[in-house]
């Protein structure tokens, strides 16, 4: 018996069908899953998330919230629909101004700046030490100090060593390589960073002169 061209076209349409099928389940999956992965990050207070919305907060007011105003935040929505409504609620009327109003130029309106805190560390010596970057500030203080002094006092962030000579989970935290094989864990804010230097500095009696600028 043979098969006709007609069977082998029908046949190819059915497999193509059951292809298209599959693809736009996996889509509808992933989608249906945004709202409870975006749920999941909020309960379980996830430090990537915080940090991300810190920054961005300062970013556009030059202040940073603390994370525990953020987690107020983000805990006031008790629901998945609560968050995706809140997140949405502006749609209608952006739709609505497209649709009725012709755009105009946006008038030009100085913006008020205000540049990231730095730290600057005062040793004894007359040393000073206040690099662009907080991490930067973070490592060559550690770096004058000595590494293995500081080390040896054991400090830790998210349970992970401040000073050491591999990165940990080095996908998930950021790391500065100060050289040697030496890895300093900057995965902070300024102010974590600036209490990490006091701490140092009063456990060692270095006499360190320690401040922001």
């Amino acid at each position: 018996m043979s098969i006709s061209y007609d069977d082998v076209a029908a046949g190819n349409a059915l497999e193509n069908a059951r292809k298209d099928y599959k693809n736009v389940y996996k889509e509808q999956q992933a989608k249906a899953n945004i709202p409870i992965a975006w749920e999941k990050l909020i309960k379980e207070k996830d430090e990537i998330l915080l940090d991300v919305i810190s920054e961005k907060v300062e970013s556009i007011c030059g202040f940073k919230p603390t994370h525990n105003q953020v987690i107020t935040y983000l805990g006031s929505f008790s629901s998945v629909s609560e968050s995706s409504q809140a997140l949405s609620v502006q749609a209608p009327l952006i739709k609505e101004s497209v649709s009725t109003h012709t755009p105009q130029p946006a008038p030009t309106v100085p913006k008020k700046t205000k540049s990231r805190s730095k730290i600057k560390v005062m040793f004894p010596d007359g040393v000073e030490i206040c690099m662009p970057k907080v991490n930067e500030t973070m490592v060559e203080t550690i770096r004058k100090i000595g590494f293995e002094k500081v080390k040896s006092l054991n400090i830790q962030m998210y349970g992970l060593p401040l000073v050491s000579n591999k990165k940990v989970k080095e996908d998930k935290y950021n790391w500065s390589d100060a050289g040697a094989g030496v890895f300093v864990l900057t995965h902070s804010n300024t102010e974590k960073k600036l209490s990490q230097l006091i701490e140092i500095n009063d456990r060692l009696a270095l006499n360190l002169t320690i401040k922001t600028a």
